[in-house]
């Protein structure tokens, strides 16, 4: 008896996800595998810190652990058309090649056309970076980045052992550095999106799922697999969803 081919419970026309870190202990692995597990679509677009390469510099530890989740993804990947788009955390496109294989077409950004005839700037969003932290110094952009990761522990330790909210998302709440930040994030990807003549563009990097309409243009921020396990998803009447790793519907767009 032949084994049939997993069915995925739902096939988009578009699927873009971002920031799954695979190697870091922050991945929220069961949700990222689940969701793939029910999910596949003609086009899959992996927008950026897919692989932690900073991490894997330092341990593979979790990687050896996420090795079904690599697989989970590949499966999507050969049944679609895949580009990885590179974020801030895997730039070595060659060693990402080697990892993902031959089949993904590996870009630092790419143009592409939604099913209504829509053009879409898809990027990381790493590039705005530059311009938003020109003010601050490099250690403190390490001591903010080493806070942000000490934080997400202490999240998973509170919420695993006491059911507790999410002790990140109330300071990000509260910080109006932080909230200047992505607004600033924000207005750099759509005066971009202007810039290049396009309808919308679509970003990951700073873990805000988000829609938003300003300036003519959409801004689609698909979220991250570390704090909201979140993704952007186009159906065959090229409506755009975003969908948390449970499927629900989260927002939508008519472009």
């Amino acid at each position: 008896m032949h084994a049939h081919p997993k069915q995925r419970e739902t096939h988009w026309k578009t699927l873009v996800l971002s920031d799954l870190h695979i190697g870091s202990r922050h991945l929220k692995y069961r949700q990222a595998l689940d969701f793939l597990q029910k999910n596949s679509a003609e086009t899959l677009i992996l927008n950026g810190d897919i692989i932690d390469i900073r991490v894997l510099e330092k341990t593979t530890r979790f990687l050896v652990m996420h090795k079904h989740l690599i697989r989970e993804l590949l499966a999507v990947a050969t049944k679609s058309e895949t580009f990885y788009v590179t974020g801030n955390h895997d730039q070595d496109a060659a060693l990402i090649g080697g990892i993902v294989g031959g089949n993904v077409k590996m870009l630092r950004e790419m143009i592409y056309h939604t099913v209504t005839g829509k053009k879409i700037l898809i990027t990381h969003g790493d590039i705005f970076d530059a311009g938003l932290r020109s003010s601050i110094s490099p250690w403190k952009v390490r001591a903010i980045t080493r806070c942000y990761y000490f934080v997400l522990s202490l999240d998973a330790l509170s919420q695993k052992n006491f059911g507790w909210g999410s002790i990140l998302s109330s300071i990000k709440r509260r910080s109006v550095k932080w909230q200047r930040y992505v607004t600033g994030f924000k207005n750099a990807a759509l005066h971009y999106a202007c810039k290049h003549d396009v309808d919308f563009i679509i970003c990951g990097h700073i873990h805000v799922p988000e829609f938003c309409i300003k300036l003519e243009r959409a801004y689609l921020n698909s979220g991250d697999w570390v704090e909201h396990s979140t993704a952007l998803v186009e159906d065959f009447d090229g409506r755009w969803y975003l969908l948390d790793a449970s499927g629900k519907q989260l927002d939508s767009l008519d472009v």
